[in-house]
């Protein structure tokens, strides 16, 4: 026999043990006994909280186990709709990246983009139609990749990183491309902007924007000092959730906005140096509100306080309040004592059942003695939830 047959002959047994092989796996294999909706339910509960273009988890590790799990991951379109990028990958991430959001057919898309947009947005946008979560960190620069049609995107987050070439550009630049983005997403429900810069030119621009769907925003990052700029350009008819970092435009701008779109807000998170009393008149729906105040005025919590004892905000369940002057001050003790009270004894609107004041640092406890406390333990007792203190230390 020469070399060349018994080559070949060995190559032939070979491929006939493959196959072979590939049949008893297919017969042992629990997955080759169930049907696909079943394994394709199995292969669901396996993908991890951020599935990436990472050979080494799923989806992508169910192709190279075997034929089968190959042809279950294939098959099983829900697995492709969701992926989390950032830089570096994959060495051939562009190629990988468009086989997945292929791979997806017509579901709606779930897509968290870390790195260079300039890579994979035109492949994004491609997919525009079947986008409906873009959660996206990049440089700020990078914004005019975003602008393109996303008519069925529900939730939008963006955060934009500090890059040295961007350290010229004007606040107006970025106001009007969230502008645009907004615009490009009349179905969005719920939006977070982080990273964004403070609009202290904001009054040169003249565009504006009226969302007919957002019913949730969320402006800036805990400790950012420019968030609530856009504001000004906004109205925002469905609002019912808005928590901003940093109110850094005059209460009146605030106002303003609160007039315009007239929202039905039930949740409010606001950090502020401004008087803000004057606003909860403007939001009667409101459930929620947190506040916290940057400059140590005590006046302006005591008017915000004062005010929540007397007939507004008629349907507030819960009340919070950061970085107070609550250890310091007695008479401002007694004022919240006060206020409770208040919003306990009402019968024509809804009770408070949850207060909370929430202070940085443990010697606050020095001063929480005195009628004031006692008064708030007997609150307590008779279902008010309460919590006085620092994080994770509750005194009442």
């Amino acid at each position: 026999m020469s070399t060349a047959t018994a080559a070949l002959r060995t190559r032939i047994e070979g491929l006939g043990r493959n196959n072979v092989r590939r049949d008893l796996n297919a017969i042992c294999d629990p997955m080759a006994r169930v049907p696909l909706e079943i394994s394709s339910g199995i292969f669901m509960r396996c993908l991890p909280n951020s599935p990436r273009l990472d050979p080494g988890n799923f989806p992508m590790l169910s192709l190279r186990v075997c034929h089968l799990w190959s042809d279950i991951a294939l098959a099983t379109p829900f697995l492709w709709t969701t992926i989390h990028t950032k830089d570096g990958d994959a060495k051939n991430f562009d190629t990988l990246f468009e086989i997945w959001l292929n791979r997806a057919g017509s579901l709606p898309l779930s897509l968290s983009l870390c790195g260079d947009l300039h890579r994979v947005m035109p492949l994004v946008k491609q997919h525009a139609h079947h986008v409906q979560n873009l959660d996206l960190i990049f440089r700020s620069g990078e914004l005019d990749d975003i602008k393109a049609p996303f008519p069925y995107l529900r939730k939008l987050t963006i955060e934009l990183t500090p890059h040295y070439d961007d350290l010229g550009t004007q606040a107006n630049y970025y106001i009007h491309a969230f502008i645009e983005i907004f615009r490009g997403a009349p179905s969005l429900v719920e939006c977070e902007l982080r990273g964004m810069p403070g609009d202290d030119v904001g009054d040169t621009i003249a565009d504006s924007l009226l969302h007919p769907s957002l019913r949730l925003l969320r402006l800036g990052a805990e400790g950012s000092d420019s968030s609530a700029g856009i504001l000004r350009h906004l109205t925002l008819p469905a609002l019912e959730g808005l928590l901003v970092s940093a109110l850094d435009i005059p209460s009146t701008e605030f106002i303003s906005f609160l007039t315009r779109s007239s929202p039905p807000l039930k949740c409010l998170h606001l950090t502020t140096h401004d008087p803000i009393d004057r606003i909860f008149r403007l939001i009667p729906s409101l459930t929620e509100l947190q506040l916290e105040f940057w400059s140590w005025n005590l006046t302006n919590e005591e008017a915000a306080l004062s005010c929540l004892a007397a007939d507004c905000l008629p349907n507030l369940r819960s009340l919070t309040i950061i970085g107070s002057f609550f250890g310091a001050h007695s008479e401002y003790k007694n004022l919240i004592v006060r206020v409770l009270t208040a919003r306990r004894a009402f019968t024509r609107h809804a009770q408070l059942q949850s207060f909370r004041i929430l202070f940085p640092i443990d010697k606050e406890i020095l001063a929480l003695d005195g009628s004031a406390i006692a008064s708030l333990r007997q609150l307590a007792e008779d279902g008010l939830h309460i919590y006085v203190g620092p994080k994770g230390n509750n005194y009442i």
